[in-house]
């Protein structure tokens, strides 16, 4: 099973992981922060009304797990620290983004 933990203990998304477009460096190799910051940053979600654009702070590999620092533009104080496991899929990751910012827009 592939995980996903958000800075919210009760919340963790499993899916299958898709097939990404990964960025490539010159010497047509890629990272894992490069790929994330590619696929998350500048992405929008949109909660009732409202569009939250995130913008990826940070993206931090250690061992086999990659943490992803986000903020949204327009609202600082809603930053969430993600850790994405082996395996974990895109899908995954935006699903558990999107339901975390719903969740804060109903308290």
């Amino acid at each position: 099973m592939n995980a996903l933990m958000l800075d919210d203990p009760g919340l963790v998304a499993t899916r299958p992981a898709a097939t990404p477009v990964w960025p490539f460096n010159a010497d047509n190799t890629v990272s894992s922060a490069d790929s994330w910051f590619s696929v998350l940053d500048q992405r929008g979600f949109t909660v009732g009304k409202k569009l939250w654009t995130a913008e990826v702070v940070g993206v931090h590999i250690v061992g086999l797990d990659t943490w992803i620092q986000l903020e949204f533009s327009g609202d600082r104080q809603r930053s969430l620290l993600l850790r994405v496991g082996p395996g974990t899929g895109v899908g995954a990751a935006i699903d558990a983004i999107h339901a975390t910012l719903l969740r804060r827009s109903e308290d």
